[in-house]
């Protein structure tokens, strides 16, 4: 099972915040219990799994198929907000004096 760790989502969740805007960061209602290569990761190192939506623009995201659907569609113009998230979430890490963030309240 794929578990995230509180102070890393909550450092995730201030990087999108700083790089898009508070409204792009959206806490899931009912997370998905699933299973995913990632949580080896997770067992040895705290982090986060992040959901990065391509859902049509249009579309209302909780009616469109998963992304291992044959009708699955995807926006490509969200590419760049993945890779400028990606750089961000690094760069934060580099430039931190190595401590964890705390949760925000």
């Amino acid at each position: 099972m794929t578990v995230t760790d509180r102070d890393e989502t909550a450092h995730a969740e201030a990087q999108v915040g700083a790089l898009f805007g508070a409204d792009r960061y959206l806490t899931m209602p009912q997370p998905m219990s699933g299973s995913e290569d990632f949580s080896r990761i997770l067992e040895a190192v705290p982090g986060s799994f992040l959901f990065l939506s391509a859902v049509t623009p249009g579309v209302d995201p909780s009616g469109s198929p998963f992304n291992h659907s044959p009708y699955a569609v995807f926006d490509d113009g969200i590419l760049a907000d993945g890779a400028a998230l990606y750089a961000q979430l690094a760069i934060s890490r580099l430039t931190s004096d190595g401590r964890r963030p705390t949760p925000a309240a």
